[in-house]
């Protein structure tokens, strides 16, 4: 279950509007990777030091590929790539480099992994 708050927001565009209200995800518990290779260990034939070792080299591993300029899939899971900002120019010739704002690490969800989503159920969280 998806525990939800309710916080009120300003317009980022205009401050001098009233604020509104959203609903925002109670993160209930961070998992780390010693949970993580903990649980798959348990799960698996696979020690805790083994799941840490591949794991470890994951992230390593999808930064690096990323820099080359590949996309990433974890196959049931979605997709990581790279995406640009960039300023605009009024000439093809004057388009280089020095007109990225930033680079954006991008996550694609699968549709497996959109459906699962999709089926969650939610609860408001009570404040005393």
């Amino acid at each position: 279950m998806l525990k939800f708050k309710i916080v009120a927001r300003p317009n980022p565009r205009d401050r001098t509007l009233p604020e509104k209200y959203y609903l925002s995800v109670i993160s209930q518990q961070n998992v780390d990777l010693d949970y993580i290779a903990r649980d798959i260990s348990e799960k698996s034939s696979l020690s805790e030091g083994d799941v840490m070792s591949v794991v470890t080299s994951l992230i390593k591993l999808i930064p690096r590929e990323l820099s080359y300029g590949r996309t990433v899939s974890l196959g049931d899971m979605g997709t990581f790539r790279l995406t640009v900002s960039s300023e605009g120019a009024e000439t093809r010739e004057e388009v280089g480099t020095d007109l990225i704002r930033k680079v954006n690490f991008r996550f694609r969800p699968t549709s497996k992994v959109k459906q699962l989503l999709g089926d969650l159920k939610y609860q408001r969280a009570e404040f005393i």
